[in-house]
C-alpha cells in the first residue's frame, strides 16, 4: 500500500473549489492507495466539529485522511504567519511518516507546492506538484507585488525549485509547459487543466425556468458573471463598465451577477449607468452544489480576466463549470487556452479588452446568442467533457501514483 501525503491550500468549503483536490482523490484506485489529506482553511470556511468527523468519516472509508488545518495569512507579520504555516506540514508529514511509510508528497497548485518541496527535499520524499500556476507572476502583472518586494522574490524562488525538483510536474496548458521546459525540468511532465464532475455540472431545464423566474429576466438574454472582482481579476469598475457598453449596444440584455461583493456595491454601480432593475439580478455567493442551476439559467458566461502576459498560464475553473452546463463564454485573449478553444470549436467570444467594445465584437455575441440553443448547449458539454472532465483528471493521477 502506498501512502501519499496531498497538501492543498484551497478550504473543503471555499464556494468555487470547494472540494476540488478531494473529487480528484476521491476518484483514484483506492485499493492501492492511502492519501493523508492537510488543508490549510481559511477562517470564513471552517466547519463545526460534528461535520469534520462527518467528513472525516466518510473520505476514511476511501482511504483518505483529512487533516485541516488553520490558513495563516494577511495583515501584519504575514511572513511569520507562512513560516508557521510551512512548521504546521513539517510537523504533520513527521506524525504520519512516523506511523505510515510516506513515498510521496503531492502539492496541489503552486502555493501549496512551495510547502511540499521544502517537506519533500527534508525528509527526502518524492515531490508531485498537481496543477502548477505561476502565481508570483499573476501577483506581479497586477501590480499586487513588484519584482522587489519580499512576496515576490520568495514565492518566485520557490517556484522555480518545485519545478526543478519535481518528480512529477502538471501544468494546465501548453504555454506553462513551455514556460517550465525553460526554467529547466528533470522529471516527469504531464499537461491537464483544471477538471471538474461532469456529473455535477450538467445543463438542467428545470433549473433554467425556476432559476429565470426568480431573478425576472422574463425572455431576455442573459449575460452571467460567476466570481470575485479585484486581486487577479478585472474590478468592478471595469467590469460595468463593460456591461455599459454592452447595454448601449442592445437594451434587452440581462446582467446575472453571483459574487461575495456586498449585492448594494454592485447594485449601485449598475444604477449609475442606468441599467434598469429589470435588466440585472444580483446574487451573493450561491452553494457550489447549485452552481450549475444558474449557469443554466444563463446565455453566456463571462470570464473577468484581462489580457495580461502570464494569463496564458492560467487554467480557470469557470471555463469548465460553463462548457460542462452548455454554456458558451466571453474571454479575452491569451486567457489559459480557453480563447483558443472558444474560436477553434465556435464556443465562446474571444476580445482583446473589456475596456472598449467594437462593432465586430457585438455581431459576433448577437450571432451567437442567436444560435439554436439545444445545439449549443450539446455542442459545448462535447467540448467540456473532451477538456475538462473530472475522468480525465483522475485517470492521469492513477497513471502518476502507480509511477511513485
Amino acid at each position: 500500500m502506498k501512502n501519499i501525503v496531498a497538501i492543498g491550500y484551497h478550504s473543503y468549503k471555499d464556494p468555487i473549489m470547494e472540494g476540488l483536490l478531494v473529487q480528484y482523490l476521491k476518484g483514484i484506485n483506492h485499493e492501492k492507495t492511502h492519501i493523508h489529506l492537510i488543508t490549510f482553511e481559511q477562517k470564513q470556511y471552517f466547519v463545526n466539529e460534528e461535520e469534520r468527523k462527518s467528513i472525516q468519516k466518510a473520505l476514511a472509508a476511501k482511504n483518505i485522511y483529512w487533516i485541516p488545518k488553520k490558513y495563516l495569512t494577511g495583515g501584519i507579520f504575514i511572513l511569520f504567519k507562512k513560516i508557521l504555516n510551512f512548521l504546521t506540514a513539517f510537523h504533520e508529514l513527521r506524525k504520519i511518516n512516523k506511523r505510515d511509510s510516506v513515498n510521496a508528497v503531492l502539492g496541489f497548485t503552486s502555493l501549496s507546492g512551495a510547502i511540499s518541496y521544502a517537506v519533500s527535499r527534508f525528509y527526502r520524499l518524492k515531490l508531485i506538484i498537481l496543477c502548477f500556476e505561476p502565481h508570483s507572476m499573476y501577483m506581479r502583472d497586477f501590480k499586487i507585488w513588484s519584482n522587489k518586494s519580499l512576496s515576490y522574490i520568495i514565492l518566485r524562488k520557490l517556484e522555480k525549485l518545485q519545478v526543478k525538483n519535481a518528480d512529477i510536474l502538471v501544468v494546465p496548458t501548453r504555454h506553462t509547459l513551455q514556460l517550465v521546459q525553460q526554467w529547466g525540468i528533470s522529471g516527469k511532465l504531464f499537461q491537464m487543466p483544471i477538471c471538474v464532475d461532469e456529473n455535477e455540472f450538467m445543463f438542467s431545464n428545470d433549473a433554467r425556468s425556476l432559476i429565470r423566474s426568480k431573478i425576472g429576466c422574463g425572455d431576455k438574454k442573459v449575460i452571467l458573471y460567476l466570481g470575485k472582482f479585484g486581486g487577479i481579476y478585472y474590478s468592478l469598475e471595469e467590469v460595468i463598465g463593460f456591461y455599459h457598453q454592452l447595454y448601449k449596444a442592445d437594451n434587452s440584455l440581462f446582467f446575472y451577477i453571483i459574487t461575495p461583493e456586498q449585492s448594494e456595491i454592485v447594485e449601485k454601480r449598475l444604477e449609475e449607468i442606468n441599467v434598469p432593475k429589470e435588466n440585472y439580478s444580483v446574487s451573493p455567493v450561491i452553494p457550489y452544489n447549485e452552481v450549475n442551476q444558474h449557469i443554466s439559467a444563463s446565455d453566456l458566461g463571462m470570464l473577468a480576466v484581462p489580457s495580461l502576459p502570464s494569463q496564458k498560464y492560467r487554467t480557470p475553473i469557470k471555463t469548465a463549470n460553463y462548457l460542462l452546463c452548455g454554456l458558451p463564454y466571453l474571454v479575452n485573449a491569451g486567457v489559459s487556452e480557453d480563447d483558443e478553444i472558444a474560436q477553434k470549436h465556435k464556443v465562446g467570444v474571444v476580445i482583446n479588452s473589456i475596456d472598449t467594445l467594437d462593432t465586430s465584437t457585438i455581431a459576433e455575441i448577437n450571432s451567437l446568442l442567436s444560435n439554436d440553443p439545444t445545439a449549443m448547449r450539446q455542442k459545448c458539454r462535447e467540448i467540456g467533457i473532451k477538456y475538462r472532465s473530472l475522468g480525465n483528471m483522475i485517470g492521469l493521477l492513477d497513471q502518476i501514483f502507480n509511477e511513485v
